[in-house]
């Protein structure tokens, strides 16, 4: 590290002796993925611990990462669970949108509730997580109610989630909830495919390939197939 990144590094460390929160959570983050310093995730965890005692919603969120997957100190499910819940009762759209997942799968001993995951999710959304918005819609998808899916696809799509884009494109397509439009699905298959989804790059280049259009077809699946996209592999094979 050079001399500007030791000062720098110097001053991170003064403010968080200060107890600065913001300073031991990226103290935590540098240590735990050596980003300018020499990895140690133990001493990473150590600083997210001391934010988190101090009451950092951050520093709360990511001890309980840490003891919920044993990453820089030991696991413990109980305390990891404490520690995201107190991250989300102060409004750490992050915790309740990991907690929606933890609810919606049943994980870490915790009953899988349906109601208390989408409750979880919705509160994310609404503190600016447009992510969960996507997992909204994907849980409406899996109970049919295709309806609600596209409604909340929809908006994880115009904030550019290249799932919820690819949903919208696959629900025009096939007429899941709408009417076929072949437009609007080329239209939400591309955004999906130009920020590399192997499936929605795969289908993009079929879809080229309706449209008599082989060079484009190549381009799109050769790229699916570069990630590994069984299906585009064959199709390149075939065409």
């Amino acid at each position: 590290m050079g001399l500007f990144g030791n000062r720098k590094l110097n001053k991170l460390i003064e403010r968080a002796d200060k107890g600065d929160t913001e300073a031991l959570t990226t103290l935590g983050v540098m240590y735990s993925t050596g980003d300018g310093v020499d990895e140690d995730i133990e001493k990473g965890f150590r600083y997210y611990l001391k934010a988190a005692e101090l009451g950092c919603p951050w520093g709360q969120l990511n001890v309980s990462g840490a003891y919920l997957s044993g990453t820089g100190t030991k696991t413990n499910v109980d305390l990891g669970l404490e520690w995201i819940r107190k991250s989300a009762e102060q409004d750490c759209y992050m915790a309740y949108h990991n907690l929606g997942n933890i609810y919606e799968k049943g994980e870490f001993g915790v009953e899988m509730d349906r109601d208390k995951a989408l409750e979880c999710y919705r509160k994310a959304f609404d503190l600016g997580w447009v992510e969960s918005a996507y997992a909204i819609g994907r849980m409406y998808e899996d109970e049919e109610n295709y309806a609600e899916a596209m409604t909340w696809y929809t908006i994880a799509a115009e904030n550019g989630d290249p799932y919820a884009q690819y949903g919208v494109a696959t629900f025009y397509a096939c007429g899941i909830g709408v009417e076929i439009d072949e437009e609007v699905a080329f239209e939400w298959c591309k955004k999906a495919a130009e920020q590399g989804l192997p499936n929605a790059q795969y289908n993009l280049g079929m879809m080229f390939l309706n449209r008599d259009d082989p060079k484009a077809a190549k381009r799109w699946l050769k790229l699916s197939a570069d990630a590994g996209y069984e299906m585009a592999q064959e199709a390149l094979v075939n065409l």
